[in-house]
């Protein structure tokens, strides 16, 4: 499609622009945004085991995805709440 043309295109301008200090400030920066994320699906992928899907259809793994995500906030929050009782 045309706008993912553009896009590439204007990333491909912007690698050739940048310095390498540039990346790597800009790296840096958006690595502190990118780590909790990755950190979650990390966690989906290797204790949940959701690196494959199981089903077939789009609704079907998004209630996967949904169940999954419940699980890992319902495990999460319940270590938090351990970690405050001890702490207060």
């Amino acid at each position: 499609s045309w706008p993912a043309i553009q896009a590439a295109m204007k990333a491909r301008r912007w690698s050739k622009v940048v310095s390498v200090q540039g990346k790597r400030r800009r790296n840096g920066m958006l690595s502190k945004v990118r780590a909790p994320v990755e950190q979650v699906f990390g966690t989906l992928k290797r204790v949940y085991g959701y690196w494959q899907v199981r089903c077939m259809g789009l609704m079907r793994n998004e209630a996967e995805a949904l169940f999954k995500a419940m699980a890992y906030n319902l495990r999460r929050a319940d270590g938090l709440r351990e970690a405050r009782a001890t702490l207060g």
